[in-house]
């Protein structure tokens, strides 16, 4: 009986240790530690995940066209953190609320296959990033907010530029 509880005592402690060397890893080795290697199931048209920046209080619409998938995440414009990731489905446009502030907005675009929130839509992921800010406020009685097309628009006011996908 003594060998048993010991050994569910070092079970215990290993499992505690591991746990504490996971979470002393910094976000983004904790996250490469989560990456999948077999496509799951793509996350429901506009899931909004949410990391702090405040409440949600302006509009903010992404429209997409053809049978691409984004994953859009708007980041401070002070600290770069990403406080709002939405996915959105190709095709289709979300409306959902950001909160008060000056973001950049950066998405990534790929196929159906989905891979989790590091992996994104696995390696051929192309990650873009908008060359303006995007600003939420109020003023007065009126709230304003965005609304962007991921797609080319004749005429549009929103240039993107390709980045490395490690720093989405």
């Amino acid at each position: 009986m003594r060998a048993v509880f010991i050994v569910r005592q070092l079970l215990r402690l290993c499992v505690l240790a591991w746990v504490a060397g996971y979470l002393a890893l910094p976000v983004n080795a904790q996250l490469q530690a989560g990456e999948r290697s077999a496509p799951e199931r793509i996350p429901q048209n506009g899931r909004v995940w949410r990391d702090g920046g405040g409440a949600p209080a302006a509009r903010f619409a992404i429209e997409t066209r053809g049978n691409s998938n984004y994953l859009v995440r708007l980041y401070e414009k002070s600290g770069n953190r990403a406080i709002l990731t939405i996915m959105v489905h190709g095709g289709n446009t979300v409306e959902t609320k950001a909160p008060y502030g000056e973001y950049t907005l950066r998405y990534a675009v790929g196929g159906p296959d989905w891979f989790g929130l590091v992996g994104l839509f696995g390696p051929a992921t192309e990650v873009y990033e908008a060359d303006a800010t995007l600003r939420f406020y109020r003023s007065g009685n009126t709230i304003h907010g965005n609304r962007v097309t991921l797609y080319g628009v004749v005429g549009g006011n929103m240039a993107t530029s390709k980045i490395d996908k490690r720093n989405f």
